[in-house]
């Protein structure tokens, strides 16, 4: 009967665990939004990329960190669409200015099936005191590489990334 009681102990604590650490989720699940980029190729000529316009969505696996998943389309004569992937981490909470970082797998839908990666940081602003609850600017800076499959592999620095996200 005690080694009963031991394993119904463990389960219970679990469980407070578990609630305690996904209690964060009413208040914000996940973000969708837009934003819109705009490269500098450093390598191997120097100069503007093709600007690229993006749907970018994620969901928080806890309080700090989400999985994102966007979707850009280069504006200028690339026309490339990009799907990108991966992490992001929040370094403060319930605060007005959140400093994040985050890094991304780069896949190339068209024309080709190109590969990148893609890493940065940035600040997201909470319109929630003035405006609407859910409401954030986003703005990041970041370092690209892209591996070409028909021609020279490219740098690129995201020179600025703006955007506006809603949160739910």
């Amino acid at each position: 009967m005690k080694q009963k009681n031991t394993w119904m102990l463990c389960l219970i604590v679990i469980a407070m665990i578990s609630t305690a650490t996904t209690s964060w989720a009413i208040d914000r699940l996940g973000y969708i939004g837009q934003s819109y980029f705009m490269p500098l190729v450093i390598q191997p000529d120097k100069n503007l990329g093709a600007q690229h316009y993006q749907v970018d969505s994620a969901y928080f696996l806890s309080e700090q960190w989400a999985y994102g998943i966007n979707v850009s389309i280069a504006t200028n004569q690339d026309q490339r669409v990009w799907i990108a992937t991966g992490p992001e981490y929040y370094m403060l909470q319930d605060s007005q200015l959140t400093p994040f970082v985050y890094v991304r797998l780069l896949y190339s839908i068209l024309p080709n099936g190109d590969l990148g990666w893609s890493m940065g940081f940035g600040f997201e602003y909470n319109l929630g005191s003035f405006w609407l609850e859910n409401l954030a600017l986003k703005t990041s800076f970041g370092l690209r590489q892209i591996f070409f499959q028909n021609q020279e592999d490219q740098i690129l620095l995201e020179l600025v990334q703006l955007g506006i996200h809603w949160s739910f």
